[in-house]
């Protein structure tokens, strides 16, 4: 049996861009923003901003200058999201490596059961995603593991969901329900992506971080909390086909592409420390160009 897996949710997300202090105005980037997304772009002083339905600018606390989208939904306000960085780099913006770049998915549907559910998960996995980092975001104190925020967990031991959420997923770590506990907009917050001007880099981090939300939805909890290999990692959320799995997987190529950059950001970013993963993650990406190669040959034929 044959199985097509597509990227065409429609779960809502928003983006936050960091930049550093710019000799150019916020008002430069809010024309920027409106003449590339085709939407309204508002300047704004620094706030907490929720639920907006208009690009704000403002001034950030913590790196100079933030950009933060309206709510947004499905591939095409995704792809208009993240290509209006380049035209930005071209209005003479910058970014250090202070500035991050968070992404807000919606789980107002989520019960406190699949919350814990996917915090659980997260854990599981955090260490493969975070290797594919860049290390000034991996040290940022504001972007944690929680299995380092949480060093005497037992990783053996099974958690209960409710557990998980409400005493090991607290603060502003790599990942952050804090908004989704206080009902502002119903949203978990993945804070761990570095600042980028590559439109790709965007889509295929925001792809992959609502395809977890969808697939932790439904997902029974994690039977312990030990880190996975790259290859359980990709498997648990059917990004990875077990040879003996009755269902065969066909990819998008969106899904592909995303596929393939899990992998290739853990082959350019991982620690020494993690140089197994590192040869486990070359001989996946392998495998993959094999199979697109076979893929294209069928088709040339």
């Amino acid at each position: 049996m044959n199985r097509l897996l597509k990227w065409n949710f429609r779960r809502r997300f928003g983006i936050e861009y960091e930049f550093s202090n710019s000799s150019r105005t916020l008002g430069t980037m809010s024309e920027i923003v409106r003449e590339h997304t085709g939407q309204d772009a508002e300047v704004r002083h620094y706030e907490h901003t929720r639920g907006n339905n208009v690009w704000v600018c403002k001034t950030d606390s913590s790196c100079g200058i933030e950009l933060v989208s309206p709510i947004l939904t499905g591939p095409r306000q995704l792809k208009i999201a993240a290509e209006v960085l380049p035209h930005l780099q071209n209005g003479n913006f910058n970014h250090d490596t202070r500035c991050g770049q968070h992404v807000h998915i919606e789980i107002a549907d989520y019960t406190e059961e699949q919350a814990g559910i996917l915090a659980s998960w997260w854990m599981k996995i955090e260490r493969f995603i975070l290797n594919g980092t860049p290390a000034p975001r991996r040290s940022n104190s504001y972007c944690l593991l929680l299995t380092h925020a949480n060093s005497n967990i037992d990783p053996n031991f099974r958690y209960e969901p409710a557990y998980v959420l409400s005493n090991m997923a607290r603060g502003r770590n790599a990942i952050n329900f804090q908004n989704w506990r206080s009902g502002h907009g119903g949203t978990v917050e993945f804070r761990f992506g570095e600042m980028t001007w590559d439109p790709e880099v965007i889509k295929n981090r925001i792809r992959f971080l609502i395809w977890l939300v969808e697939m932790c939805k439904i997902l029974p909890p994690p039977q312990n909390l030990n880190w996975a290999t790259p290859k359980q990692a990709l498997s648990i959320f059917n990004l990875w086909e077990s040879p003996d799995s009755i269902i065969k997987y066909q990819y998008s190529p969106a899904v592909t592409s995303m596929r393939k950059w899990l992998l290739e950001r853990v082959i350019e970013h991982a620690p020494a420390a993690f140089a197994r993963d590192v040869e486990r993650c070359r001989a996946m990406l392998e495998e993959l160009n094999n199979v697109e190669a076979a893929q294209t040959e069928q088709e040339d034929e």
